[in-house]
């Protein structure tokens, strides 16, 4: 009996293990997946679960938008999700007017980072789309836990990225030194966040704003807007890099 019961503990312990075990793919020319779209689209699926992370092999092209759900919608069902380039910088474009990744819902625990394996500060990861943004965040009932850390991001248009609320919150959103626009290309705001609805608007916006730093700003109108506010101005410093 006793015998028994180690073996069923050992095998539990196994399960425990394997259920936290996390699953890294490549993405680029001979990857596992050819591009981030069709990347996402295995967790989306359901291919794809638990923590994950996705390492960019070589520049790629996006045809079209990729949308990031919560864990718990439909299929999507992980812990995290981690985007880096490995072995040598990397570029990932695209040429649409729609932004290349739609964080959607109360999406949560997703990085984007533009290290190496996640280390160093080096920036090594360029995002680009020549017609349109890069970053759509989109909150319903909440988005909480994402990072977009030491990545240069280049759009056109109206802004790089959005972060809009509709009667819930977006907290805890990391922007860390990140390059924002171009020389070439124009875009009216390098982030943008509006909101609809009820909410807590100016806590939505105190924890956005606390968290950008590090921004290297090129050929902007102007750096950050919001709109739909609820409460008096808020105090907004930016640490810039040079």
């Amino acid at each position: 009996m006793k015998k028994i019961t180690l073996l069923l503990i050992i095998i539990l312990c196994l399960i425990k293990i394997y259920s936290f075990a996390q699953t890294t793919k490549t993405v680029g020319s001979g990857g596992d997946y050819t591009t981030l779209n069709s990347a996402f689209a295995a967790i989306g699926n359901g291919t794809l679960t638990g923590d994950i992370v996705f390492e960019i092999n070589s520049d790629i092209t996006e045809t079209s938008s990729t949308y990031i759900y919560e864990s718990g919608q439909g299929s999507w069902n992980y812990t995290s999700i981690t985007v880096r380039p490995s072995g040598s910088s990397r570029t990932v474009t695209a040429d649409f007017a729609s932004p290349i990744f739609n964080i959607n819902g109360n999406g949560s625990n997703i990085t984007f980072d533009g290290r190496i394996g996640g280390t160093g500060s080096d920036s090594q990861l360029t995002i680009s789309n020549t017609s349109g943004s890069v970053f759509y965040i989109y909150s319903v009932t909440g988005v909480d836990n994402i990072a977009i850390q030491y990545c240069n991001l280049i759009g056109n248009g109206d802004e790089i990225i959005t972060l809009f609320t509709e009667n819930s919150t977006i907290t805890n959103i990391l922007i860390d030194n990140c390059s924002i626009g171009s020389e070439s290309l124009t875009v009216t705001n390098g982030i943008r966040s509006y909101s609809t609805g009820s909410g807590s608007l100016l806590q939505q916006y105190q924890a956005v704003i606390s968290s950008i730093f590090g921004m290297r700003l090129a050929h902007q109108k102007e750096f950050f807007s919001t709109k739909g506010m609820r409460a008096g101005p808020l105090a907004i410093t930016i640490f810039t890099k040079q």
